[in-house]
């Protein structure tokens, strides 16, 4: 029955450990402030996520735009942008009292940011009636932290600390109740600004004499910490118990992280991010669950707890560079030079970290084993060491390596223009025993590939791969750091600051990926090519439409399909078309074509437009083709077969009649674009594409009968290129709602009918049956193992049958205690005892004769007794052992 309980406590502690590591996946990529995400390796500005401090309570996390300072300076800072319902680009009109939604849906969480803040601004924009003065009193409005302004002249107002973030509108009070009375207000988005900076009592500076201990480990569950270095092999830290044994954690080559136990000589390597490039990055370890996580990655680090005491103290000796943020649990503050648990020795002489103009580490973006532990600084590359590169469907530019050897790192700093291109391209050993290494990218994918070719045994070609996205591509005129090298055995491929490893994967390995690299390694773009058999013009031979996109916002005042734009290619013999439409109020947009529709869903709560395009994916491969084509609406895309569509020769737009309601709209359009190229494989002939810029728009304004009535005098919508730019979707800009004085509505940024609160609520119901699954297979394996204990198999007769039914073992008359008296033959009481009687001794040849006899001499029975007795023990599935001694009758007890 104990043992029972203890397994009727598994699931609980399943499910608690299931709900801890959901809990810190779900929120690991939120922070309460973009200072936050600065501090776990966000050097780049982006879309982020910020959300409450409590993470176990935080449900909603809304994404803002984060800017990041450009280097580590003591005086940058941290922009923090968010956007709210007053950026309407028509303004709004201050008729009744209203609420100003941001793209922070939490009050608390707004108040908490501009709290942090050292500064934030906002402006606001306010046009006055000219009978303005005439109201008793005039309009005001109140911002985030409760300060009232009233308004009482136009132009343009820079609201600075408590004063920006406007939350509430009040409108004027006049006696005639009119509304022409009153102002019109338009708002900039909120700038807050937290300095880099840390408090000189909180930062440690390590060097070679300098060392940190934080104890009183057991106290806490879960410590954390900042740093920053320059070294790309350097010990991190050391974990240690009372007993000697320890953790050894150290940084290899700029990108691994090494785990070494004191106990056992052999060593653990993982990849995880470039983080010797002297910006902050955190180290989070929970002492519960064993576990290490850097820059919140969503892969943890498990440290063996078997290998090592429960750890007591965290050792800094032999690192060098900035430790800071020091804290225990989430629920503390920061740790300084005089709180308990921190001892330290000269850590308060400043290290100076990615010295400025010197070949240090941090410009590399590529690991030591390739460059060293220095390299030249992207902005002070000379032009006339760099190689320009070029292809065309006759020759190729390429670098010869003679005498390259496997184990050599290779790395190379390239731009490239070319949506697909070939970067590195070896063969080393000798027939038939070859190894090839390929690394090359094909639109936002760098992918490596190593194969050893296997004669003898007579198999395909062993191979290794491993990919690395870039959201942004690598044809976008901006250099790209790419490195393959070798250590431990193991062979990695980095791109900037990403690293992966190469692993056995199912692969096509059938063709060889044949294209040069269409880019300048190291190369400039401002170097003129010329070549005189270049010509002057380009038909349209060989040309194909590569991308076509829309920048709109939908018609609100209908439920049913409207057809807003239609492309066709009247020119090819099967007419072929793209159709792009909108339903169901706007929130739905429709893209048909090959008599396929694709839906994707809009979210029109604020005035911000809307991006479509279709393109084509590039492809590489000694074959024809291998595209297909991307349809994308905002940040929503995925892949479908190839549309082959030569040109657009015909564009048809409907105009749709704007309703009288003033929460509909009837949509507008504010760019179209067509994009063409090239296709090298199907024109044998080299041209010189001219790029030409045509206005469509006003092509078709020009066109059109009643030109003046579509065009549009005012914006069409707010531009946020972040909707289709960022892999993260970015929080909705908000709206204006009634009066509500906590200044708390319905988040922004969620679907209208809480569909990511359901979402939330399908994952745990799934956790929970995947426990309550594993909570009932423990019970029957349980229940199963306690029956198996009651029950034997028979190999012989192929059975179960039960032990002796549960009774004692029987006792001989030589483990009777000798106190006890010991009853004659005849006076043992058996249901199958007679008077002993003596037999004549049956033929020993026959084993049942003999095994019946045995019996008969040691309990008196006869034959037809003993059969009798052979029938009840079948049935009763007992069996006894066969008597031949007088001494090993048991002692039978009644």
């Amino acid at each position: 029955m104990r043992r029972l309980r203890a397994y009727s406590a598994i699931p609980y502690v399943l499910l608690w450990i299931s709900f801890v590591v959901v809990v810190e996946s779900q929120y690991r990529d939120v922070q309460p402030t973009c200072l936050g995400h600065f501090f776990v390796g966000q050097r780049k500005s982006g879309i982020r996520k910020l959300g409450s401090a409590n993470r176990l309570t935080n449900e909603d996390a809304n994404a803002v735009l984060c800017e990041m300072p450009p280097s580590l300076d003591p005086e940058s800072v941290v922009t923090t942008t968010i956007h709210s319902g007053l950026e309407n680009p028509h303004g709004h009109k201050m008729i009744e009292q209203s609420t100003v939604r941001y793209q922070i849906s939490s009050l608390e969480l707004l108040r908490n940011i501009t709290r942090s803040a050292d500064s934030c601004t906002q402006t606001i924009t306010i046009m006055l009636p000219a009978s303005y003065s005439s109201n008793t009193q005039p309009a005001s409005f109140e911002s985030v932290y409760g300060v009232k302004s009233a308004i009482h002249r136009n132009g343009t107002i820079e609201l600075i600390g408590k004063d920006a973030g406007v939350l509430h509108l009040f409108p004027a009070q006049n006696d005639n109740h009119t509304d022409s009375l009153q102002p019109q207000i338009r708002a900039g988005p909120l700038f807050c600004q937290q300095k880099v900076a840390i408090d000189k009592d909180c930062l440690f500076y390590m060097a070679d004499q300098s060392t940190l201990t934080l104890s009183e480990l057991q106290q806490a569950g879960r410590i954390s910490f900042a740093f920053r270095t320059d070294q790309p092999n350097t010990p991190l830290l050391t974990l240690k118990a009372d007993d000697n044994s320890a953790i050894q954690i150290d940084i290899v080559q700029g990108y691994l992280i090494k785990i070494k136990y004191s106990r056992q000589s052999n060593e653990e390597v993982h990849q995880l991010k470039l983080l010797s490039d002297g910006f902050w990055h955190t180290v989070d370890i929970n002492l519960l669950t064993s576990s290490l996580v850097i820059d919140q990655l969503e892969t943890s680090i498990m440290l063996d707890s078997t290998r090592v005491a429960q750890p007591k103290n965290v050792d800094f000796a032999q690192f060098r560079g900035q430790i800071a943020r020091i804290k225990y649990n989430s629920d503390e503050g920061f740790k300084c030079m005089q709180s308990a648990g921190v001892s330290s020795t000269n850590t308060n002489v400043p290290v100076e970290i990615c010295k400025k103009n010197s070949r240090n580490f941090c410009n590399c973006y590529a690991p030591a084993a390739a460059v060293g532990n220095a390299c030249d600084n992207v902005e002070s590359l000379n032009k006339e060491q760099m190689f320009q590169m070029r292809r065309n469907p006759t020759k190729s530019a390429l670098f010869f390596i003679d005498d390259y050897d496997q184990g050599q790192a290779l790395s190379v700093l390239f731009k490239s223009d070319g949506d697909s291109g070939l970067v590195f391209n070896t063969v080393t050993g000798e027939e038939p025993h070859l190894r090839h290494t390929q690394v090359f990218y094909v639109g936002r994918n760098m992918t490596a590939i190593v194969c050893e070719s296997r004669p003898a045994e007579k198999l395909d070609a062993n191979c290794i791969t491993c990919s690395i996205d870039i959201y942004e591509g690598f044809s976008s005129y901006s250099w790209h750091r790419v490195s393959y090298f070798k250590t431990k055995g193991y062979d990695y491929l980095t791109v900037n600051e990403q690293i992966c490893q190469l692993r056995m994967a199912p692969i096509e390995n059938s063709r060889q990926q044949s294209i040069a690299l269409s880019a300048s390694q190291r190369g400039s773009f401002e170097i003129p090519i010329a070549s005189s058999d270049h010509s002057e013009s380009c038909s349209s031979t060989g040309c194909y439409l590569d991308k076509l996109w829309v920048v709109f916002r939908p018609p609100t005042g209908n439920d049913n399909v409207e057809k807003i734009l239609r492309f066709e290619d009247i020119k090819s013999s099967e007419n072929r078309s793209i159709e792009i439409g909108t339903s169901n109020k706007g929130t739905k947009v429709h893209i048909s074509t090959n008599g396929q529709t694709y839906d994707f869903p809009l979210d029109i709560s604020d005035g911000r437009s809307h991006f479509v395009i279709i393109s084509r994916n590039p492809a590489v491969g000694t074959r024809t083709h291998y595209y297909s084509t991307r349809i994308q609406v905002d940040n929503h895309h995925f892949d479908i077969p190839y549309i082959y569509m030569s040109s657009v020769d015909k564009i048809e737009v409907t105009q749709l009649h704007e309703s009288s309601s003033k929460f509909n709209n009837g949509g507008c359009l504010s760019d179209i674009g067509i994009s063409y190229k090239r296709d090298s494989d199907d024109d044998s002939k080299r041209h010189r594409l001219e790029g030409k810029i045509v206005n469509i728009i006003e092509q078709i304004l020009q066109n059109a009968n009643a030109s003046d009535q579509l065009r549009l005098t005012n914006e069409c919508g707010l531009r946020d290129n972040n909707i289709w730019m960022s892999p993260i979707a970015p929080a909705g800009f908000g709206y204006l709602g009634p009066y509500n004085p906590r200044g708390v509505g319905e988040p922004v940024g969620r679907l209208p009918d809480g569909g990511n609160k359901l979402a939330w609520r399908i994952i745990l119901l799934i956790i929970l049956i995947i426990l309550l699954a594993i909570f009932v297979f423990i019970i029957a394996i349980c229940i199963l193992v306690k029956q198996r204990k009651k029950r034997n198999y028979d190999t012989k007769r192929g059975r179960t049958y039960r032990k002796a039914a549960e009774l004692k073992p029987l006792r001989s008359l030589k483990a009777v205690d000798k106190d006890e008296k010991v009853k004659p033959i005849e006076e043992i009481s058996s249901p199958y005892s007679k008077p002993w009687v003596p037999q004549p001794h049956p033929d020993r040849r026959d084993p049942v004769k003999r095994q019946s006899s045995n019996l008969e001499e040691g309990f008196g029975l006869s034959q037809v007794d003993i059969t009798q007795s052979a029938e009840i023990v079948r049935r009763d599935s007992i069996r006894l052992p066969p008597l031949t001694r007088l001494d090993e009758v048991p002692h039978i007890d009644v």
